[in-house]
């Protein structure tokens, strides 16, 4: 049984991260923690292997188990099922290939953003000539490992799409296709607007009345970056809605001086939509909008709010972010009852080096590689001096539902790990809360999509390829599970 890694050497000063938290023990499936009396609630992530479908046991629908096949040289590919939601991973198999013969799988795709993506996998046939991509150590490798057809700095994350995908699976130049979905039987509503925020909803398709919610709070990318996830959920069975607060008409372009108010009208107007059960609800928020939504939970108490769950979160207040290549602004990231809310400065001296290294390497003749900046250390240097009852910190034992928190222990955007353990220590033994610590970066996205690439235009998000796969697909069932628990569908 392995233990979890202790923090990175530039917090051994501070006795924050000493002792006063328990060390998790780690079994490879979700219990109790054996070190928590109180039964607080935590769950390995080192399961590389395919988690059981998280929504069969709750008897959600999955969509048709459909069969698609193409024969070339007297061998057949049959990739099942051909249609379906994309966080259930579709199997390959080959026949008629002739005994321990290496047949060459080629799967292609192109995002959301018409980047085009492939990846050749190689598999040996058995002596029936038969082989199958669940013979694989990790089955969704041929998913998951696929690279971008253009590299170099025109490369970015793979971006997935609210709607569907079409992925070709070819053996010998015959090739059929693939459909993942992340919305089906479901689909997107009207946005309603409100002061301060646009919420984008989607619904599933078999409702007849009012429907566990979730709403989904999204980081500093906008609610773009989210959709999909939103629309997987409606398709699971949750009315459910992106909160904008950034980047659309009549919104901030920028992350600064934002009202934790307008995330609470948002969640009030949310619980009144007709197709939602007030009694039902989730609030889900990624990266710079956890800070926003830990704060309107806090400070609002009362808000209709069942559950929530908290990706790559933070435990403090944090300097507001520029707008473009700008300078960022001396004020905060939120403010509430009209005051800028206590903060932490970025050292952004710590990223001159960086800078000053991308900026040569354009000018080298030949190298293309990425610009992103690995934006965490800007975050370590203020963080390392953070108490826990400072006035920067979130009051996080306010919020009186119960929280999923889930971090990367290698997030090369900012210190999601440690804040989470901060988070944890201030807020205090709850049993409901569970804290989820995984071995990836900084994004928590649907599973079973690309992840070869750790970067986009601005930032690189840290991981590998491998861990980054086993934390999207499992905080995703971590995901689905909590909503189960707490909301039910």
């Amino acid at each position: 049984m392995g233990r979890h890694q202790p923090f990175s050497p530039e917090f051994a000063d501070n006795p924050l991260f000493g002792g006063s938290v328990p060390e998790t023990e780690r079994t490879g499936r979700q219990c109790l923690n054996p070190r928590s009396p109180q039964g607080e609630q935590t769950r390995d992530s080192k399961f590389y292997g395919i988690p059981r479908t998280p929504t069969a046991a709750a008897g959600r629908k999955t969509g048709p188990r459909l069969k698609a096949s193409c024969s070339v040289k007297g061998m057949q590919i049959q990739v099942e099922p051909a249609t379906g939601l994309v966080d259930r991973p579709p199997s390959v198999q080959v026949f008629g290939a002739m005994p321990d013969q290496t047949v060459s799988l080629l799967v292609k795709t192109t995002d959301a953003a018409g980047r085009d993506w492939q990846q050749r996998l190689e598999l040996v046939a058995d002596r029936n000539g038969e082989c199958s991509t669940e013979r694989l150590a990790d089955p969704t490798q041929l998913w998951w490992g696929m690279q971008p057809v253009v590299g170099g700095d025109l490369a970015s994350a793979f971006t997935p799409s609210a709607t569907e995908l079409d992925f070709s699976v070819a053996v010998g130049g015959k090739k059929t296709t693939v459909r993942r979905s992340w919305l089906h039987k479901a689909h997107a509503l009207d946005s309603v607007p409100g002061d301060g925020f646009v919420l984008h909803r989607y619904l599933p398709d078999e409702v007849t009345g009012p429907a566990p919610g979730v709403l989904i709070i999204p980081g500093s990318t906008g609610p773009d970056a989210v959709a999909p996830i939103a629309a997987l959920l409606a398709s699971r069975g949750y009315a459910t809605a992106v909160l904008a607060y950034l980047y659309e008409p009549g919104l901030p372009a920028s992350l600064a001086s934002i009202p934790v108010e307008a995330l609470a009208r948002g969640i009030e107007v949310f619980a009144g939509l007709p197709e939602v059960d007030a009694e039902r609800i989730g609030v889900a928020a990624w990266s710079v909008g956890t800070g926003g939504a830990l704060s309107s939970l806090a400070a609002f108490p009362d808000l209709p709010v069942a559950a929530a769950a908290m990706m790559a979160p933070t435990c403090a207040m944090w300097q507001g972010l520029p707008q473009g290549s700008r300078r960022p602004p001396a004020v905060s990231s939120w403010t509430l009852a009209g005051e800028s809310l206590p903060y932490l400065r970025m050292h952004g001296e710590q990223l001159i080096p960086e800078l000053i290294k991308n900026e040569f390497l354009d000018k080298w003749p030949g190298h293309d590689g990425p610009k992103a900046l690995h934006m965490r250390k800007a975050y370590d240097a203020a963080l390392s001096g953070l108490k826990i009852d400072g006035p920067e910190m979130i009051p996080v034992e306010k919020v009186p539902c119960p929280l999923l928190v889930c971090s990367g222990e290698n997030d090369a955007l900012w210190p999601s790990e440690p804040m989470a353990r901060l988070l944890r220590q201030r807020r205090g033994v709850r049993p409901q809360d569970v804290y989820d610590v995984y071995h990836g970066g900084h994004m928590f996205r649907t599973p079973v999509i690309p992840t070869t690439v750790l970067w986009n235009e601005d930032f690189y998000f840290g991981g590998t390829s491998e861990a980054n796969a086993v934390q999207y697909r499992e905080s995703w069932r971590a995901q689905l599970d909590f909503w189960d628990q707490h909301l039910g569908a």
